[in-house]
């Protein structure tokens, strides 16, 4: 039986889900269809994926079969079937095993006519970059180098970067993306980003962050928003920090690999106690925001907050 065969190596589990994902998106397939099936690697081996591969569709045209962590380490039949069977996509009328597996021993003797034939893909280490590129291809639209760059900077999340490039999509016209798009399509300032001043905090940088306040509000940027976006990204950290290096505990975060190395990063520069009493004052200044408070007030609770999360002795 011939079938459309992808398997996905490398990166780890979240970058293998996202582009998994990103691959059945394309397909229009619906990843949580009746004839969408999906497996544990642990689980289930390659003959029994192949085995389900073989069901009758119910309602979608085609059967298709995902196995997420699916292990390669033997010369067995299975492997072989995939080698003689297996075709690179696109293959609308044709089963799909779609797969990711962490590594392959490229000594067996099915990898590299499965690689030369583009049915065993190397997913290369993923920047933020690298993922707005194929993203925005997906999404048929044109970014260029420098406005990658700046989104990668600043979105911390799959759902966020697609959010934030349809929101350009729309507000060039289908045109080109470019910096200056980038930053005005949240503030209304070129110079600034919804996202900066959070990074601001991430980073430690005191001056940098109270510089920011004001002209994000007078941008139009809503302090409850800004103040949420800084609880975000003080218990994103934490998380990495209680993970411990733990790639396992990481890898469960469901972030992109660039924002992980991004959070590491970041976790070098705070102490738990920080993030702890960090996640108290975010509390404090969400309950002054929302009070009776005058509007004015707003930049003076944020700078408060700012200040009491990176003074020196916080």
């Amino acid at each position: 039986m011939q079938f459309q065969g992808t398997i996905l190596v490398g990166g780890d589990r979240a970058q293998g889900l996202w582009e998994i994902r990103r691959r059945l998106k394309i397909a229009g397939v619906d990843p949580h269809g009746l004839d969408t099936l999906w497996l544990d690697g642990e689980q289930v081996d390659l003959a029994q994926a192949l085995a389900a591969l073989g069901h009758v569709p119910w309602q979608a045209a085609r059967r298709v079969v995902v196995v997420v962590g699916l292990v390669l380490d033997a010369d067995d039949g299975a492997l072989a079937q995939v080698a003689k069977d297996a075709l690179a996509g696109p293959g609308a009328d044709l089963p799909w095993l779609i797969a990711w597996t962490q590594r392959v021993d490229h000594r067996l003797a099915a990898i590299r006519p499965l690689a030369a034939a583009g049915v065993l893909i190397d997913l290369k280490d993923a920047d933020g970059e690298s993922t707005i590129t194929a993203l925005s291809r997906d999404m048929g639209v044109e970014v260029t180098a420098q406005a990658r760059r700046d989104l990668a900077a600043v979105v911390t999340d799959l759902a966020g970067l697609e959010s934030e490039l349809s929101k350009l999509r729309d507000l060039t016209d289908g045109g080109e993306i470019t910096r200056q798009a980038v930053a005005m399509a949240t503030t209304g300032d070129p110079a600034l980003s919804r996202f900066a001043l959070a990074q601001a905090v991430r980073e430690r940088r005191l001056g940098g962050a109270l510089e920011l306040v004001r002209p994000l509000l007078r941008a139009g940027q809503e302090a409850l928003a800004l103040n949420a976006q800084i609880g975000r990204e003080l218990s994103l950290i934490g998380r990495v920090m209680a993970a411990g290096g733990d790639r396992k505990q990481l890898s469960a975060l469901g972030l992109q690999p660039w924002v992980l190395s991004q959070l590491e990063r970041a976790a070098g520069r705070w102490r738990q106690a920080q993030i702890l009493r960090g996640v108290e004052r975010v509390l404090w200044a969400d309950e002054q925001l929302k009070g009776t408070l005058p509007k004015r007030r707003d930049a003076l609770i944020l700078e408060i907050l700012v200040v009491e999360l990176l003074a020196e002795d916080g």
